[in-house]
């Protein structure tokens, strides 16, 4: 009997509707994220671009220096017996900073000026002996033209005026000798009087003075230290020449001119920050760092300070009237492009932007942006993200 062949089953009705289901669900889940991601809109902080005044800026370490800063050292070896000045005194032109011992210059500061008492006594001497020596030679010339006359009239004999001639040439070099011992004794008196000059100099010098009126800023020696000829016993800054010293790098070589307003800030708690101008600007730059140095004045010396403290000064070098600029948290470069998020339409959308000078917290847009467009400061942006703004404030 041959075998009987049956029919196929029907599908099962059961199994469409879940894969239907599924579908249905799939696309509703699709649909509600679309909605969640395109049509909810989100708050973010909205910034209008407007025309105004920019004024692009440099920002650079410094450090705390002055013009007018002395180390003032010893002239002269000895010990220390007085130091009456401390860091952060006051002092005016002249003050004792320190004192050597000066005992050793004081007793020789005394022969010099006993030899020079002995050489002006020894002047006296000789110009005494100079004047008794010219009375003797110009009595014994004229008792010389007396004979002579006489001779002439054959009143005297030769052999008297022979005698007359030699007393006179003997008192002639008497007073050569006068002269010369005179000159002599002067000599020794000038270099008595320059020895004296010097061990009096010596033992003021071992008196360290300030050379100017300022603040001392560090006092490296104590009392009973011996030094030698040149060590440091104080240094002297006068708060008036206090300048911050800024490295730039050297491209901004140009930029940069004698007078332009800057502002620094020096840290702290809390920090603080001054006005100043640009004093002038080093016309060297270093080869390793490619960078050079703007001195700048403070409008005010800061109400603390240090030599070599840092600061930080940003400078202002360039005013352009109706630029547009965006804060710089707005920007958000794409592989390495710059750019920002503009709404449009509700929505935002990526943009290149060509990026000029940075002022503070706001950096120049100069092409990808028109007036009165709107750029965001979004977190997770993402291109057609329907946008409403956080508050009513522009957040500029």
């Amino acid at each position: 009997m041959a075998p009987t062949l049956s029919a196929p089953r029907p599908p099962s009705r059961g199994r469409r509707f879940p894969l239907l289901w599924t579908a249905i669900a799939v696309a509703a889940c699709g649909l509600a994220l679309f909605g969640v991601r395109y049509e909810i809109p989100r708050q973010v902080d909205h910034y209008p671009i407007l025309p105004a005044t920019f004024v692009a800026e440099l920002t650079a370490p410094a450090t705390l220096d002055a013009r007018r800063i002395a180390n003032v050292a010893t002239t002269g070896a000895g010990q220390i017996v007085s130091l009456p000045v401390e860091e952060g005194d006051v002092v005016a032109a002249g003050d004792v900073l320190g004192e050597l011992d000066p005992r050793t210059n004081r007793a020789e500061l005394a022969a010099a000026e006993a030899s020079a008492a002995s050489a002006a006594r020894t002047v006296e001497m000789a110009r005494a002996e100079l004047a008794r020596a010219r009375s003797a030679q110009e009595r014994l010339a004229r008792e010389h033209q007396r004979q002579t006359s006489l001779a002439g009239r054959g009143v005297i004999a030769s052999a008297a005026l022979e005698a007359s001639a030699d007393a006179l040439a003997q008192a002639q070099a008497d007073r050569d000798r006068a002269e010369a011992a005179v000159a002599q004794a002067l000599a020794e008196e000038k270099a008595a009087t320059a020895r004296t000059d010097v061990r009096r100099t010596l033992l003021d010098e071992s008196t360290v003075r300030a050379p100017f009126a300022g603040i001392v800023t560090d006092v490296p020696v104590h009392v009973g230290d011996t030094l030698a000829t040149g060590a440091p016993v104080a240094t002297v800054v006068d708060p008036a020449s206090l300048i911050f010293t800024a490295w730039l790098d050297e491209a901004s070589v140009g930029a940069i001119r004698p007078g332009q307003r800057a502002t620094v800030t020096l840290p702290g708690t809390p920090a603080e920050t001054l006005g100043a101008r640009v004093l002038q600007a080093d016309r060297t730059v270093d080869s390793e760092t490619r960078e050079f140095t703007v001195d700048l004045v403070p409008d005010m010396a800061p109400s603390h300070w240090a030599i070599g403290q840092r600061a930080r000064v940003t400078i202002g070098i360039a005013a352009r009237e109706g630029a547009l600029a965006t804060p710089t948290r707005t920007l958000a470069p794409r592989g390495g492009e710059p750019g920002v998020w503009v709404v449009r339409d509700g929505r935002i959308h990526w943009r290149p932007i060509t990026l000029g000078g940075v002022s503070g917290d706001r950096v120049e847009v100069l092409d990808g942006l028109s007036p009165g467009e709107i750029v965001v400061d979004a977190d997770r942006p993402y291109e057609a993200m329907r946008v409403v703004p956080r508050s009513s404030e522009d957040g500029s």
